[in-house]
């Protein structure tokens, strides 16, 4: 998909659909605010016209959304900031981590992949 911020209320709705498909409502739930929070990031912090969203279900009730953007390493231990802000942005990757069974990233040939897993 384009990064765009204006497409990312659509990804985040089609991956929540699928997700239907294999998770508890309260799982989707949870990894549509999710997808949310890793499609802005993606769209903030990349650096490409792109990002490639995989969605993989399995029958087990366990589903794994991929994204691949162009983009630069990054310290992936750091998941919310030092001190409290009261300003909007920063905890991102601390409500991810939260709220899904797995979240890692890799750094292949200038693009960040992060990779999803959300379980029943």
């Amino acid at each position: 998909m384009p990064s765009s911020a204006a497409l990312c209320g659509r990804l985040r709705k089609l991956v929540t659909r699928l997700a239907c498909m294999s998770l508890r409502p309260d799982a989707v739930d949870d990894l549509e605010l999710a997808v949310g929070e890793a499609i802005s990031n993606a769209v903030k912090y990349g650096a490409g016209p792109t990002i490639c969203v995989r969605v993989e279900a399995f029958p087990w009730g366990e589903l794994i959304v991929e994204f691949d953007y162009p983009g630069s390493s990054f310290d992936t231990r750091v998941t919310r900031p030092a001190e409290p802000r009261y300003s909007v942005g920063g905890y991102g990757r601390f409500i991810i981590r939260a709220v899904t069974d797995g979240m890692e990233y890799s750094f292949l040939d200038g693009h960040t992949i992060l990779r999803l897993t959300k379980r029943d």
